[in-house]
């Protein structure tokens, strides 16, 4: 019987090809998902001012500072709307492509008080508060 054969045919002949698309497929969604969802992405870009924010504080899928940051099983942090999304669609890492597992999200409460504690000091720099 076919078992555990992939539907994708011999990987030996097809995996780079595979690869390919799945990181195509990958990056088209995240293009859909970065779309879709608003943010805080004005304080993210290089023209912003001096006051730049650590990498960790942006989705890999939105590109855009977190507000609900939560973990996913591949034990990476992404906006809970954006991963739940993701997973509706697909049942791999956005990031590295490997089978998640489980829909499990746990908050991350400590990136998300960082990234407000950081938010509130860019807003007080600014003249806002």
């Amino acid at each position: 019987g076919a078992g555990g054969v992939s539907t994708f045919g011999p990987a030996s002949t097809s995996s780079s090809v595979e690869a390919v698309s799945l990181q195509q497929q990958q990056q088209q969604q995240q293009q859909r998902l970065s779309s879709t969802w608003g943010g805080l992405d004005q304080v993210t870009g290089a023209s912003s001012g001096p006051q730049q924010l650590p990498r960790h504080y942006i989705c890999p899928l939105t590109q855009r500072v977190m507000s609900e940051p939560a973990t996913a099983t591949d034990g990476i942090t992404y906006e809970r709307s954006a991963i739940t999304e993701w997973m509706h669609v697909r049942d791999v890492s956005p990031v590295t492509g490997l089978p998640l597992g489980s829909a499990v999200l746990q908050p991350n409460y400590q990136l998300r008080q960082a990234i407000a504690a950081d938010m509130a000091q860019v807003q007080r720099a600014s003249g806002g508060y």
